[in-house]
């Protein structure tokens, strides 16, 4: 009894994967035929000079708004997210990428939802996974699209390759930066259709080497385009630098370390020098029948009484 209750579990667990995936195709292709061409904009000046180090992925962000406007699109965003991450956003992730997670309301949530590794094979399971922490959330509070967008620039400024897909209400202004200037005219013009077919809005921009480079104005369901040529300029492997190897007997330019320099009048006496080893003389020499040398003296001379040998000092007589 209980071997056909497992057996039943697992087929039921298959048709629900079939059911699912059947079910997000048929919305990924429907949103695609209603969709339009992305517009991008150009952005006229960087937002930083900082030149980028080429990663071995290309990067995604996801943020979704999670405030109490965005409740009646709940559905929507999530779904949408779904789709995304489930398709590779048109097959444009390839494996080895990565994406993370953020939410905003008020205040912006990174970091609650670990970084992850897109894979072709598992991006069903990793699609799932990511509706159910959505729908986990509690949608509540005013919406602030405008920190979202900030920090997501912040990001770019240090992460440098990044491709941002923020989706809204459009119930929230997106700020004052130059992003916002640029695609104002398209994101109020998008804000009038989203209002009628009852969709959220969604913002994307694409960064390279720390700079802003395009940016779009979608709706939900509408195919994302992303530009190629930034996400294989990410893709390229890291190279790492020449090192450096010393042949001996080169030309290369050695460092010595500076002589170091005694200040003073005079050398400091050494207490009880050690023994030196005698020096070796010519055998022909008359000094080696001479017999033994004086003592060395345990002080210091100077050069005028080198040669003279010291005589003792006298000695008092010792008291009867």
């Amino acid at each position: 009894m209980a071997l056909g209750w497992t057996l039943f579990a697992h087929a039921a667990e298959r048709w629900i994967k079939r059911f699912t995936l059947v079910t997000g195709i048929i919305i990924l292709l429907a949103g695609n035929a209603r969709g339009e061409t992305v517009e991008f904009t150009k952005l006229s000046a960087p937002l930083t000079n900082t030149a980028a180090k080429p990663g071995p992925g290309a990067k995604f962000l996801f943020i979704v708004e999670t405030s109490a406007a965005m409740k009646r699109f709940e559905h929507e965003g999530r779904q949408f997210v779904f789709d995304l991450v489930y398709s590779g956003i048109s097959n444009q992730m390839h494996a080895a990428d990565t994406y993370g997670i953020w939410t905003f309301g008020e205040q912006v949530s990174a970091g609650v939802y670990p970084m992850q590794v897109w894979s072709g094979e598992q991006s069903l399971d990793q699609a799932s996974k990511i509706g159910v922490f959505l729908k986990s959330i509690k949608y509540q509070g005013k919406p602030r699209a405008d920190l979202a967008i900030a920090k997501a620039v912040s990001l770019v400024r240090s992460v440098k390759d990044l491709n941002v897909v923020l989706v809204t209400s459009g119930e929230s202004s997106l700020g004052n930066s130059e992003l916002e200037l640029k695609i104002r005219e398209t994101y109020q013009r998008k804000a009038i259709q989203a209002h009628e077919r009852k969709l959220p809005m969604v913002l994307t921009f694409c960064a390279t080497e720390g700079e802003i480079a395009l940016a779009g104005v979608t709706l939900a369901g509408e195919r994302v385009q992303l530009k190629e040529e930034l996400l294989a300029k990410a893709r390229q492997p890291i190279k790492k630098p020449a090192t450096l190897v010393a042949v001996q007997g080169s030309n290369t330019n050695q460092v010595r370390a500076k002589p170091i320099i005694m200040v003073g009048s005079a050398k400091p006496a050494v207490a009880n020098p050690p023994p030196t080893a005698p020096a070796i003389a010519d055998p022909n020499s008359p000094v080696l029948n001479a017999g033994p040398a004086a003592p060395t003296p345990s002080r210091s001379t100077s050069e005028s009484d080198a040669t003279a040998p010291i005589p003792p000092a006298p000695t008092a007589p010792a008291n009867a």
